[in-house]
């Protein structure tokens, strides 16, 4: 456990190490009462080094996951569909972002997976759906996140797309994030 232990707190390149330690501490251990902990380690090495399948395996074994396990699954969930979604898999990115606004646990994770099911449906073109997730997004999110200002430019453009006879509510999007972006760069000047 000790060994395990420092293995943990020491981190960098030693996770994998670590990893191997605390999932055989577990196994040659199985009634120690100091489980609950070498789960909590386990589960972080495998959130640190990037394995969120194992992460979330860790976690679903849990017998009953208190509430800052289940924020932690929360949040490898949106990791795992910002992946996902980077890697142009949206099937997948949709439902691993499904997955962690079920969960309702950290409200923060909660909406950020709506921010980004909006972009999966805005890149399908599905604006309609697209306009349904920005704008619950933007009505929960604080104005000082970073996905705040591109759900408002997003807006902008799905009822750009949309409504192309009707651009009241574009040109109020657009105007709310030019008046939010101070940035002198292209989604500035696309928005004016």
């Amino acid at each position: 456990f000790q060994y395990g232990h420092l293995l943990y707190k020491l981190g960098g390149g030693t996770f994998n190490e670590c990893i191997n330690i605390l999932s055989s501490y577990i196994q040659n251990y199985p009634d120690s009462e100091r489980n609950g902990d070498v789960q909590d380690m386990l589960i972080a090495a495998y959130f640190t080094s990037k394995d969120y399948i194992k992460a979330l395996d860790a976690i679903n074994k849990l017998p009953n996951p208190d509430s800052q396990q289940l924020a932690a699954k929360q949040h490898i969930l949106v990791l795992w569909g910002m992946d996902a979604f980077e890697n142009n898999d949206f099937d997948k990115a949709e439902a691993v972002f499904k997955e962690a606004e079920q969960i309702r646990v950290s409200p923060k994770y909660r909406i950020l997976s709506n921010f980004w099911l909006g972009e999966i449906e805005y890149k399908r073109g599905n604006y309609d759906n697209a306009i349904k997730y920005f704008d619950y997004y933007v009505r929960c999110a604080p104005a000082e996140e970073n996905e705040y200002k591109k759900a408002l430019y997003n807006l902008g453009y799905a009822h750009f797309v949309k409504q192309p006879n009707n651009l009241s509510k574009s040109d109020a999007y657009f105007k709310e994030f030019i008046r939010l972006h101070s940035a002198k760069d292209g989604y500035r000047a696309d928005a004016f």
